[in-house]
C-alpha cells in the first residue's frame, strides 16, 4: 500500500509489536532502510535485532527530532503507524516531501489533532 522502494527510509512505530516487527521484515525484505521507533529501549532493540538501523525510543525521546538528526534533516519516507493520536502527529513532522503514512489501528487511544471533529 505505501509502495516502499529499495533504499527508502521506512519507520516502523511500536516495533516490539507483532505488526511493528513484521513491518520491519517486509521493508527490509523490499531492501528498503528501517528505523524503529518503540515506547522501550528494549523494544527498539529488538527492532535493530531484526534488522533496524538505529532507532527511537518515543517515550524518552522527541520523536520528531531524532527523526530528523537520523535522517540528516531528510525524514522519512514511509511509516507504519498502529499507534496513533499524539506519535501519528509528531510522525508527520518527519516525512519526508513525498512521505507516506499507512495507520493500523491506533492502540494509543488518543485522537490525533488532525482527525476530524464532529
Amino acid at each position: 500500500m505505501a509502495e516502499l522502494k529499495q533504499g527508502e527510509m521506512a519507520l516502523m512505530h511500536a516495533a516490539g509489536s507483532g505488526v511493528g516487527m513484521a513491518g520491519i521484515q517486509s521493508a527490509n525484505a523490499l531492501g528498503a532502510r528501517v528505523l524503529p521507533s518503540a515506547g522501550s529501549d528494549a523494544r527498539v532493540e529488538r527492532g535493530r535485532q531484526l534488522g533496524a538501523e538505529a532507532g527511537v525510543n518515543d517515550s524518552t525521546e522527541n520523536v520528531t527530532e531524532a527523526l530528523l538528526r537520523l535522517t540528516d534533516g531528510r525524514g522519512v519516507d514511509m511509516v507504519l503507524d498502529p499507534v496513533g493520536g499524539a506519535l501519528f502527529d509528531t510522525t508527520l513532522s518527519a516525512l519526508a516531501h513525498g512521505g507516506r503514512v499507512v495507520t493500523v489501528g491506533g492502540h494509543s487511544g488518543q485522537r490525533s489533532q488532525y482527525a476530524e471533529q464532529d
